[in-house]
């Protein structure tokens, strides 16, 4: 009975999450819709409006996002793999080296772009 209940609960868990992505990306476009309006309600020219938006998008392009990435990945990764043995879980060796890896990729990404730039 039990080797039945745990697949049930992961898909209707991950249903969940998805359902909850969906509602709340609709949620952040029908606000921004609504600033948009508002805005030419107010009078704003289409370049002030875009200016608006570029503005509270450049957090996304911060020159360095993948560094902090990267380290606190590979912080993650060092802790989990320090929980696992500390509590003497093998399985947590390889989630933690997982997310290490992951971090190890950040910090090369971060590597990679500032020497494009």
């Amino acid at each position: 009975m039990d080797v039945f209940l745990v697949p049930i609960v992961a898909i209707i868990f991950g249903c969940l999450i998805a359902i909850f992505g969906i509602i709340f990306s609709y949620l952040e476009k029908k606000r921004q819709y609504e600033s948009i309006e508002k805005m030419v309600e107010a009078g704003k020219n289409p370049e002030e409006i875009k200016e608006f938006f570029l503005m509270k998008n450049k957090r996304a392009s911060d020159p360095h996002l993948y560094l902090k990435r990267g380290v606190i990945t590979l912080a993650i990764g060092l802790g989990t793999i320090g929980f696992g043995v500390v509590v003497k879980v093998e399985a947590l060796y390889g989630i933690g080296i997982f997310i290490l890896i992951l971090g190890i990729a950040f910090l090369l990404l971060n590597y990679l772009i500032k020497n494009k730039n």
